[in-house]
Order: structure tokens, then sequence, then C-alpha cells
């Protein structure tokens, strides 16, 4: 699974110039240009690394970068290979109906918002998605649901926050925003004055490392184990103990 995963990252376009490339210069376009009536999201505000709290208008959660128009995402090959994915998925789903992935789009919106809202709270810049992490997130979930236990990846440079449930009905799953308040109960016990890595923490300060910039999430339901798994990838990786109070 290890080789599997390493194989993806190398297939992979360059993580962090090329998406900062796009988001300097949709955040550029963003300062002459207004929303429209697209309706869907509402305008919201991220940090960027290098230049400070911005505000600007997205009607696409998939990544800052795709926020420009809607003429750039119908041309934009990642959205176009996320279509394909989803469809994929639908006759996966048809010829295997055991298995139920449940990785809806308003999940993953309202779980990347909500961790950002906890990064803000904390001073932290905001977080941008990653398709490509996402897709990992994916293959991990579907593994975990199948086994029913948390499992580590280890990645190379990808931190992970993962969460488990059996038992789980489709009367109510997990959502974004009580998966993401659920760790963010943690920092009643993280010391702030002595930042380090803790196994009651861990998901907490994942979810607010600095240095960390992008993101990918995906729910998975087995409906024959009634297993749900939710799997975080983050990356730059957090947790690092020797960075720590630089980070937190």
């Amino acid at each position: 699974m290890k080789k599997f995963f390493k194989k993806r990252l190398r297939k992979s376009h360059s993580v962090h110039d090329e998406t900062r490339k796009k988001v300097d210069e949709n955040n550029a376009g963003s300062s002459h240009s207004s929303r429209g009536a697209n309706g869907g999201l509402a305008q919201s505000r991220t940090f960027d690394a290098s230049h400070g709290l911005r505000s600007y208008d997205y009607h696409s959660f998939m990544t800052e970068a795709g926020s420009s128009s809607m003429a750039d995402d119908r041309n934009d090959p990642l959205l176009d290979r996320a279509m394909m994915q989803t469809i994929t998925d639908v006759k996966y789903v048809k010829r295997r109906p055991k298995f139920t992935a449940v990785s809806s789009a308003n999940f993953q919106r309202e779980f990347l918002e909500a961790n950002n809202f906890v990064r803000a709270k904390y001073g932290v810049p905001f977080l941008i998605w990653s398709q490509e992490l996402a897709e990992l997130a994916k293959t991990w979930a579907g593994k975990l649901a199948e086994r029913g236990r948390i499992l580590y990846p280890e990645l190379p440079d990808v931190g992970e926050n993962i969460y488990i449930k059996n038992d789980s009905t489709e009367d109510h799953l997990t959502t974004g925003q009580e998966l993401v308040a659920l760790w963010a109960k943690q920092a009643n016990d993280f010391d702030f004055a002595k930042p380090k890595w803790s196994i009651k923490t861990k998901d907490f300060s994942q979810m607010i490392w600095r240095s960390s910039v992008e993101m990918g999430v995906c729910r998975f339901w087995n409906t024959t184990k009634n297993c749900l798994a939710v799997v975080v990838f983050y990356r730059p990786a957090g947790n690092a103990n020797g960075p720590g109070a630089s980070n937190l």
C-alpha cells in the first residue's frame, strides 16, 4: 500500500510552487472583479502565507486556484479528472451496492471551512484544497472502513487525522463540522506554553499546524460492516516536535 501511495505522489504536480502561483494569480484577479450571480458559496476569507490576510470570492471549494472564473473551472484538467472519478464512483457503487462512497462535495466543503475557522481562531493561515490528497484519502478511507480500525499510511511529508466509527447508520453520518468540533475540543488539554506532540491533542495540533499548506479529506461508509471512516491528509505534515513552538 505504501508503494501505491508513493507512486501516486510521484505522479502529482509540484505541490507548493504551482499551487501558490495559481493562488497569487487569482488573488490578484479577484481584486478587480466581484462574484456575480453564481449563487453557491458565500464570500469567504483566506490567508496567503506570503501576503497576509486577503478577502476573495470563490465558487469552487476544490481549490483556491479554481476560483477565478467558471470558464477556468471548465478548462481545469484537475477538475475534469475529479468529475470523471465521480462518474466512475457512481458506476462502482451500482455494481457493488455493499460499498457506498460518501465523500460528497458538501462534506468536503464543510470540513475545509470548519478547519479553517479553527485555524483563524488561533491566527493561523488558512489551508487550501488538494484534490490529490482527497483522492489518496479516499483510497485509505475505503481500506479502513473495510477493516474497522485505524491504520496509518506513513506517507512522506503528509500528516493525517483519522476517525473511525463502527455501528454507523445512514440515519446520521458524522458531518465535517461535528468532526472538526470534536478534534477542536482537544485544545482543552493542549499546553500552548510548552507545545509538543501528545496522543491526547494530536488531531487538534495537526489541524492548526502553521506550516501545513493544503489538505484533502474523504468520508467513506462501509454499509456491510456499518463502519464509517474519515481520513484527512495534510501537507506538509505537522506534529513534529522540533519545530512545534513556531508552528503552534
